[in-house]
């Protein structure tokens, strides 16, 4: 079976809204939420809302037999929430794969997904698109191996290669990746890294050897945001 994980869990504090930043309204969607669920499963035989405790009320009503919704305590760190979600999923079976999206981007160009299911032979799928001075930068570096270099933590970027808020992979393979780097930076019950003291799920890169794949996906229309005046300069470029 494929999965889809819509992550909503972030305590969004840079995002000045009451709602949860997935639950904005989007062109003829009610919701982004809404439009990532419809796309999903299009590709994904089930979608798994990740919530945090605080805000599972607002996604419960989104559970149906094709939808179930999750919560987990979160403000960890994206990787901490993503395996919080991997381990408390038992239905997956070691076969089965899955996307991972943020809830905070807006999933609706095909491509992506029928490129991670072309390129998939058991790697985890990286799909990117090339900017100028990206928020975060995936490159190959030495003996071609992947790495990622984050703005925010004022790690030196050039045009290159961002991510696209999506993921794709053997669901084991991605919870066994970041199980190993869970334990490499937990430390009394705290995690501890040069990141925030966060457990950021793009920092399996760097810090767990495994197959990863870039797959560039062309005359891609980014469509995520983290702040409030982020999303409507989104919405009014769109609508353009």
């Amino acid at each position: 079976m494929i999965y889809s994980f819509i992550m909503c869990a972030g305590k969004q504090s840079r995002f000045k809204s009451e709602l949860p930043k997935a639950l904005m309204p989007f062109k003829n969607y009610s919701t982004i939420l809404e439009a990532n669920i419809k796309i999903s499963l299009q590709f994904c035989d089930k979608v798994i809302i990740v919530s945090s405790l605080d805000n599972y009320k607002y996604f419960e009503k989104y559970k149906n037999d094709n939808v179930d919704v999750i919560k987990i305590e979160s403000g960890f760190g994206c990787g901490d929430a993503v395996y919080k979600a991997l381990y408390n999923t038992y239905c997956i079976s070691k076969e089965d794969t899955c996307f991972i999206m943020w809830g905070d981007s807006i999933q609706i160009d095909k491509q992506v997904f029928l490129k991670c299911l072309l390129e998939y032979h058991n790697d985890i799928i990286i799909p990117v698109k090339w900017e100028k001075n990206p928020y975060v930068q995936i490159k190959h570096f030495k003996k071609k191996a992947i790495g990622v270099l984050f703005s925010k933590y004022k790690e030196k970027i050039n045009s290159g290669m961002h991510d696209l808020s999506i993921f794709f992979g053997n669901y084991k393979k991605i919870r066994s990746y970041l199980t190993k780097f869970r334990k490499k930076i937990l430390i009394n019950g705290k995690y501890v890294h040069k990141h925030n003291n966060e457990m950021l799920f793009l920092d399996i890169i760097n810090e767990v050897k495994g197959t990863y794949k870039i797959v560039e996906i062309n005359n891609h229309k980014d469509l995520s945001f983290n702040t409030l005046e982020q999303y409507n300069d989104l919405i009014n470029k769109y609508d353009k």
